[in-house]
């Protein structure tokens, strides 16, 4: 897609293009705190490089000046249905450099991406927002669809005692383990999976509505890698 009109604050909105890799990691660096060491960069291009439902659409904010302000990345995904799959992609990824916050640069690249991806032929944009950010979606138009159900079954009064006090924050990152069969390795067994997957498949043997991730050998070892 073309480059959209500088308007007022002197930006203009882009879509990313592969050569932008370089500034977008300083960006991400320079807004979203990453610290040396961390495999953030590596983690950037497992979602939105190696995806295989396909490339993320990124889009860029641009100052007058050529410098990356800010950027919307929007994750890939596909889902299956009764009737047939779903092309959707997940609002993910964003980053406003520090003194570029407050001018409505967030709105403008989700809103551009938007509209870009709705003359793409998209189905479906989602996404799970925390409660600050629930409010600004909702004023862009976005609609609430309810939360994801959480069940826990409790075995024994001690499991029982555990749950209730499991409430730390997950780490940022997996921790190391060298217990069981490294995932990659079962699932290298592509044949083997494909059977599996299809015994079990969403809405087999079933009457109804439903929706489920479009799950393939493929997606297993990306997702689980």
């Amino acid at each position: 897609m073309g480059e959209s009109g500088m308007g007022d604050s002197g930006l203009s909105i882009r879509r990313a293009t592969g050569d932008d890799r370089s500034q977008v990691i300083e960006l991400c660096r320079a807004s979203l705190g990453w610290r040396v060491g961390d495999p953030n960069e590596e983690f950037f291009a497992w979602k939105h490089d190696e995806n295989p439902f396909g490339v993320s659409p990124v889009w860029l904010a641009v100052a007058a000046d050529g410098s990356l302000v800010g950027l919307r990345a929007l994750m890939r995904w596909r889902f299956n249905t009764p009737t047939g799959p779903i092309s959707a992609v997940r609002a993910v990824d964003t980053a406003t450099h520090p003194d570029w916050q407050g001018r409505g640069i967030f709105k403008r690249l989700t809103l551009g991406a938007l509209n870009e991806l709705e003359a793409d032929g998209l189905d479906v944009v989602f996404n799970t927002p925390n409660d600050q950010s629930r409010p600004g979606y909702l004023k862009m138009g976005w609609s609430q669809v309810g939360r994801v159900p959480v069940s826990v079954r409790v075995r024994s009064p001690l499991a029982l005692g555990n749950l209730t006090g499991a409430r730390a924050a997950a780490e940022m990152w997996s921790e190391t383990v060298d217990t069981g069969v490294p995932a990659t390795m079962m699932l290298g067994d592509t044949d083997g999976v494909a059977e599996l997957l299809k015994s079990c498949s969403s809405g087999s043997g079933g009457t109804g509505s439903w929706i489920g991730t479009d799950r393939s050998p493929e997606y297993l070892r990306w997702r689980y890698s």
